[in-house]
């Protein structure tokens, strides 16, 4: 009887064992999970306005199983979340960290929340970084510049006199590195080959390289695509960008040496300059035009200019001498119409109901009819694109996109093969739109009917070459005086094509003269601070400025293509990082070709829908003038 009690006993016993450490087990299964050990926005922890910026995110798996999760990035004003959402599906290995990255579109400089959710739950708030700007023109702060370092030796090296970046996080789509202005690099980065493209892409569309001698006293020799910028020179052009050999190593470069190699890069304009471009503006103040532009620090009030008159091109214009009569009516069937019928005795106040219900749907109706007639019932896609070369063939793209839809449904756009980053734009939050980014980049947008939605993108599209021929170029002090460009058979032309040349401060228009195929120069030009400010004389702000010109007969979609040209112009400057047309210029190595034209079927956007799509393109290409005969 003893040995049976003892038993049970022990059995008791073992049972309380196994649900203890059942319990801690379960509790530790809580407490696992997918982390975010940390965080940091952009190359140098800050953000630039006007462009897609790296947002990079360490996340740790703390279980002991592989983990496919939902990442999701959305940005929040106060309580209320942004239906705007970036997404993208990752797996992370059981018990292992890795890097993941987003490129949020950051179009100012306030500091915003955002929210980050791993499989819809919340996991932290991220505060967007200061941005890379002054709060006023005459602020000189820095542009973004790293030392791109190995990935153990991140945060380990004290005393360089520039912000450290790890290899490992550097995008591996070109679309996203716009924001980034120097590198310095002392080895040869362990990257694939997207990684390698991209950083090549970066430098051909006007970055600066700067090689420093390793601890070991030699330069890096670089391998796979990124071989071609082993070369015996100390300082060499590669596309609009410049590569420069140093004979110092990072713990002597000090952050003196980094200012001198940016502003050698970024050359201010002389007095006489800066004075001429001022006098221009207060000439059109006298005018009536407002005597400031949008500066470029800000491109929110640009890319809000682009879509607000965007949207006008679709704006319904009711038959309002039809739809004020029907109202009238309605209300006059209600009352007293209802109440007269609900006073007669000899009729079921059931009546009286049916009638109102019948009235409120017959004249529903009808209001959606008459309604829908003023959108003319037709959907369109409006695109503005300023394309930005990197070679003969390969185009940095930034597009400015309105999507009106006339029936409310979830609609995708699809950006195939092209390294596309993209965000919606919705200042009224009526639609629920996921963004993926890549090469199969997507986006998906629930829109409700007569409604628009806009979105921007940036990516990289492939054109025949236009062959061009820096056949002959004067230039006396800071001023061109003549040029004459050979151009092939692939170069836009047609109606509403034009073709500008910017040199230094001043922009220049050109003739195409299509028997000979040259462009030359047209007249003395006028300052970019000037040219770009036209864009106020046509805008809507003249209506608080300015005359408005009645005998302007022209539709609404022509005036606006019109008028573009001049903002799109002052918003390439963004891709620059220049913060003021009235401080900045061109360097005097180069000569900037310009191409206003319709848009190419190259730039058209996939919808899953039938519409109509319209659209202007601004191209820009550095041509070199050490590049005499050929523009490469």
């Amino acid at each position: 009887m003893i040995s049976v009690r003892k038993y049970q006993a022990r059995l008791w016993l073992a049972a309380a064992l196994v649900c203890l450490h059942s319990g801690a087990v379960f509790a530790q299964g809580r407490d696992q999970e997918v982390a975010v050990v940390e965080h940091f926005w952009g190359f140098d922890g800050r953000v630039h306005p006007g462009h897609f910026n790296p947002l990079s995110i360490l996340i740790d798996n703390e279980t002991s199983d592989g983990a496919d999760v939902v990442i999701t990035l959305q940005p929040t004003d106060g309580l209320d979340e942004s239906r705007a959402v970036l997404q993208q599906k990752v797996f992370i290995a059981a018990t292992a960290r890795r890097w993941i990255q987003f490129y949020p579109y950051v179009s100012n400089s306030f500091q915003k929340e955002w929210i980050l959710k791993i499989d819809g739950e919340k996991k932290i708030s991220i505060t967007q970084a200061r941005a890379s700007i002054g709060e006023k023109e005459t602020d000189r702060v820095p542009p973004q510049a790293v030392l791109i370092v190995r990935s153990n030796e991140w945060n380990q090296i004290r005393g360089t006199g520039v912000k450290q970046f790890p290899e490992n996080v550097f995008p591996p789509y070109a679309s996203a590195t716009t924001a980034l202005h120097t590198v310095f690099l002392d080895h040869n980065p362990d990257w694939e080959e997207p990684r390698q493209q991209a950083f090549l892409s970066w430098l051909r569309r006007g970055g600066q390289l700067n090689l420093l001698e390793s601890p070991g006293g030699s330069l890096p020799v670089f391998t796979g695509a990124m071989a071609d910028l082993n070369r015996p020179v100390t300082r060499y052009a590669y596309g609009a960008g410049l590569v420069q050999q140093h004979s110092y190593d990072r713990k002597t470069l000090t952050p003196e040496a980094v200012e001198q190699m940016i502003a050698a890069r970024r050359p201010r304009l002389t007095e006489a300059q800066r004075e001429e471009g001022q006098l221009e503006l207060e000439r059109l103040e006298r005018q009536g035009l407002p005597g400031d532009t949008f500066q470029t620090k800000d491109p929110s009030m640009m890319d809000g200019t682009i879509f607000r008159e965007m949207r006008d091109l679709t704006r319904p214009e009711h038959n309002w001498l039809l739809i004020f009569p029907l109202a009238m009516a309605y209300i006059g069937l209600i009352f007293p119409g209802c109440y007269v019928l609900s006073k007669q005795k000899q009729r079921h106040f059931l009546v009286t109901y049916g009638a109102i219900i019948g009235l409120a749907t017959l004249f529903s109706g009808l209001f959606l009819f008459i309604g829908r007639r003023g959108y003319g019932e037709e959907t369109n896609l409006q695109s503005l694109v300023v394309a930005r070369a990197e070679s003969s063939t390969t185009w940095s793209a930034f597009q400015w996109s309105s999507l009106f839809v006339t029936g409310g449904a979830e609609y995708k756009v699809s950006i195939p093969d092209q390294q596309a980053v993209s965000q919606t734009i919705d200042p009224s939050g009526h639609s629920f739109t996921t963004s993926v980014v890549g090469k199969d980049a997507e986006i998906t947008m629930q829109i409700p009917p007569f409604s628009s939605q806009s979105f921007v993108t940036r990516r990289q599209v492939t054109l025949a070459d236009w062959e061009l021929k820096l056949n002959s170029i004067n230039v006396n002090q800071d001023r061109i005086n003549g040029l004459t460009l050979g151009v092939g058979p692939n170069l836009p032309k047609g109606e509403g094509t034009s073709y500008w040349a910017v040199y230094a401060n001043r922009v220049h228009e050109l003739r195409l003269d299509t028997k000979t195929s040259q462009l030359t120069l047209l007249g003395r030009g006028r300052p970019m601070s000037s040219f770009v400010l036209q864009f106020n004389a046509y805008s809507i702000d003249t209506y608080y400025y300015g005359e408005v010109d009645d005998s302007d007969n022209r539709s609404a979609q022509e005036k606006f293509y019109d008028k573009v040209l001049h903002l799109l112009v002052q918003r390439s400057l963004v891709d620059d990082l220049v913060t003021s047309e009235l401080q900045s210029g061109l360097p005097p190595d180069r000569v900037r070709l310009l191409v206003f034209s319709r848009l190419s079927p190259e730039f058209a956007i996939e919808l899953d829908a039938e519409a109509s799509k319209t659209g202007r393109i601004l191209y820009t290409r550095d041509l070199l003038r050490q590049d005499f005969q050929t523009a490469n």
